[in-house]
């Protein structure tokens, strides 16, 4: 066996677990459609979260923007809060300027260098 497919192999059990916990949940008539993908993605948003916490990339003292809306972006407020890492969450109006402030930024910056080149 290839040492290298050990971890390919592990994250195949993950995915491979959570896909039967989620099948278990509607073979037991106990969830509904919309309760068993919340379910599913809580358990990858876990992962994730663990993830990024593990390599240092989310800190208790570095706070966290969220965009968008909707059941994942609360849920993922809700881990980073449980997790003592504070968020906000941009609302739709307040990305939309930023997206347009960052194009018109390109743009200039692209006027800028021509106009330097030529």
């Amino acid at each position: 066996m290839r040492t290298g497919a050990q971890p390919e192999c592990a994250s195949s059990g993950v995915r491979a677990s959570r896909g039967l916990c989620v099948r278990l949940l509607e073979l037991e008539n106990r969830s509904t459609p919309a309760e068993r993908f919340a379910f599913l993605a809580g358990a990858f948003l876990a992962s994730d979260l663990d993830a990024l916490k593990s390599r240092g990339v989310l800190m208790a003292d570095c706070p966290v923007l969220i965009t968008g809306g909707g059941a994942l972006a609360g849920a993922w407020s809700e881990a980073l809060q449980a997790a003592s890492i504070p968020v906000v969450i941009l609302a739709e109006a307040e990305v939309e300027r930023a997206f347009l402030a960052g194009l018109n930024h390109i743009v200039k910056r692209a006027l800028t260098r021509r106009e330097a080149s030529l």
